[in-house]
């Protein structure tokens, strides 16, 4: 839900363009790969797996924070100089 509703409405309350990077594919990826962790923690009753797969869910969140801040901050930069 973050992915998907952040960029649509992050622009629209900081007044800012978001545009598409390719670097916003690696945290899809991540969050994708740590929820098939999560699952196979659960399946295979393996609390280390799973934690895993919260962690990496955590950090592909902010990696996504990262990602977004970096392009609106890149894009704020090169358009008022």
């Amino acid at each position: 839900m973050i992915f998907c509703h952040a960029l649509i409405i992050s622009p629209v309350v900081l007044n800012v363009p978001v545009a598409f990077r390719f670097s916003f594919y690696v945290h899809l990826i991540l969050v994708h790969l740590s929820l098939i962790l999560r699952l196979t923690g659960d399946l295979v009753n393996t609390p280390i797996i799973r934690e895993w797969g919260g962690l990496l869910n955590g950090g592909a969140i902010l990696l996504f924070l990262y990602n977004t801040c970096t392009q609106i901050l890149d894009k704020k930069f090169t358009s008022s100089a």
